[in-house]
C-alpha cells in the first residue's frame, strides 16, 4: 500500500498564501503613504490658495501655523527695513532709532498678511517682501506657479515664480505626520544669472 497523501486545511488558504496577501496589503499601504507624502506640499498649497480665494478663514488656519507665519514673516520684513535703512555709522543712536521704528512697524505688518486677504496675495506672489522691487508680479497677472522642492523629509519649499520667472517668495511647509502646514516665508536666494 502506497502511503497516505500529508492531509491538507480543509477550505482555508495555505500559510504562503496568507503571507502573500498580507505583504501585498502592506505595500499598497506603503505606496499610498508615499504618494500621500511627495503630494502633499502641493496640495496643502491648493488648498491653501482655495481656502484663501474663498476668504475661509477656519480653513486657513486648520492649514497653516498661523504664529510661526507671523513671526516668521515678521523677521523677513525687519530685514527687508534694516537693509533699507540709511547707514549712520556716524549716528548710531539715529540707526538704532530707525531700527526700532521699523521693528515697531514690522509685527502689525505681519498680522494683516496673515489674515486670509492677505495670505492670498502671499500666495498669488502678487505681494512679497522682496529684495528687488521690479520683480513683483504685473498687474492684472495673477497666475502664481509655484516650484516646490524638500529641503528634508519634514520641509518642503515652495518658490512662488512671478511671471517674468523670477522668484518673489518662498513658502516654507512642515509635515505633521502626513498633513503638511504652511510655517513660514522666506526670501529666495540670489540668483546671479537673474541680476544680469
Amino acid at each position: 500500500m502506497s502511503p497516505n497523501p500529508a492531509p491538507t486545511q480543509a477550505g482555508g488558504p495555505s500559510r504562503s498564501g496568507l503571507w502573500r496577501a498580507a505583504a501585498g496589503v502592506a505595500l499598497a499601504v506603503l505606496l499610498l503613504a508615499a504618494l500621500a507624502f511627495w503630494r502633499g506640499p502641493a496640495s496643502t498649497l491648493a488648498d491653501l490658495r482655495a481656502a484663501a480665494a474663498r476668504r475661509d478663514g477656519a480653513a486657513l488656519a486648520q492649514l497653516t501655523d498661523v504664529n510661526a507665519l507671523q513671526h516668521s514673516l515678521g523677521r523677513v520684513l525687519l530685514q527687508q527695513m534694516g537693509a533699507s535703512l540709511p547707514d549712520e555709522k556716524d549716528n548710531p543712536t539715529k540707526f538704532l532709532g530707525q531700527f526700532i521704528i521699523a521693528g515697531a512697524l514690522a509685527t502689525p505688518l505681519a498680522h494683516a498678511l496673515t489674515t486670509p486677504e492677505g495670505m492670498a496675495m502671499l500666495l498669488d506672489g502678487q505681494i512679497a517682501p522682496r529684495r528687488d522691487p521690479a520683480a513683483g508680479a504685473a498687474s492684472g497677472d495673477t497666475a502664481a506657479r509655484t516650484r516646490i522642492r524638500f529641503s528634508d523629509l519634514s520641509t518642503a519649499r515652495a518658490t512662488v515664480d512671478t511671471p517674468g520667472g523670477n522668484g518673489a517668495l518662498v513658502l516654507v511647509l512642515h509635515r505633521e505626520g502626513l498633513r503638511w502646514r504652511w510655517v513660514g516665508v522666506e526670501l529666495p536666494p540670489v540668483d546671479a544669472s537673474s541680476s544680469r
